[in-house]
């Protein structure tokens, strides 16, 4: 039986197919989460959690919480199916091991890793398809529904960072391949994810001479230049503002 979870985006979680439509209140998916991002390591303590979750409780409150959220956990993962899932070992809590794990998460950097390796090889063709397939599995930033929990913050900074890394390579092979409107495309949803990055404006700069419009070019560098003004207090680089410049001019770039 395979337990397929989705934390890119929204969580979703289903048990044998059968998924889990409601969750009784926010520790228990969350929790499982942080067990399912840390399932490749050793058993994870019953003390270990109750710190993570409750760091300011005291230690007899904290493990009362712990074992009255995982009681709930279980309660909603059993109305997908009776196989349990999360069990209690000697040395903590771990999954079943009769289960498949199946966790976009690992789907993703796998085929991210696939297209840096495809690269480094030169094969360009096979780049673009691991990446895309990546992008595709990215359907948001880790658990969406849970924005705001210390557990999740260095883990969604991770796959944030990665994600914006694939774009950046997408983007640049298309342009590299004279795919100027794709690589459009990629790089406005790169800036969508972090609106500074300069480079990406250049890019993007670039592209749009490319199929003939200047005009939007040059939006492109006063968009970048608004952006860096508002949130860093910053000017464009030199490099940007020469590139501008070289639009303006009708230059080749």
């Amino acid at each position: 039986m395979t337990v397929r979870a989705r934390l890119l985006g929204p969580l979703e979680v289903s048990v044998g197919g059968h998924r889990v439509e409601h969750w009784n209140g926010r520790k228990g998916p969350l929790l499982l989460a942080y067990l399912l991002l840390h399932r490749d390591g050793p058993p994870v303590p019953r003390d270990a959690l109750a710190v993570s979750f409750w760091p300011d409780a005291a230690p007899d409150a904290s493990r009362n919480r712990l074992h009255v959220t995982l009681h709930t956990l279980r309660t909603d993962l059993q109305t997908a199916s009776s196989v349990p899932v999360v069990l209690f070992g000697e040395n903590g809590y771990l999954f079943n091991a009769d289960l498949d794990i199946s966790l976009d998460t690992e789907q993703f950097e796998s085929t991210a890793e696939c297209g840096k390796r495809a690269e480094k090889d030169d094969d360009v063709n096979a780049a673009m398809v691991a990446y895309q397939s990546a992008i595709v599995e990215y359907r948001g930033d880790l658990l969406t529904d849970y924005p705001y929990d210390d557990s999740t913050l260095l883990p969604r900074e991770h796959y944030r960072v990665l994600m914006l890394d694939v774009l950046g390579r997408v983007a640049q092979l298309d342009f590299d391949t004279g795919h100027y409107s794709a690589s459009i495309e990629a790089g406005q949803r790169l800036l969508a994810l972090d609106f500074c990055r300069e480079d990406v404006h250049r890019l993007l700069m670039r592209a749009y001479v490319r199929v003939g419009r200047p005009h939007l070019a040059i939006h492109q560098f006063e968009i970048c230049s608004r952006q860096l003004r508002r949130e860093l207090d910053m000017a464009p680089a030199l490099e940007t503002v020469n590139l501008c410049g070289q639009i303006r001019a009708r230059s080749a770039v």
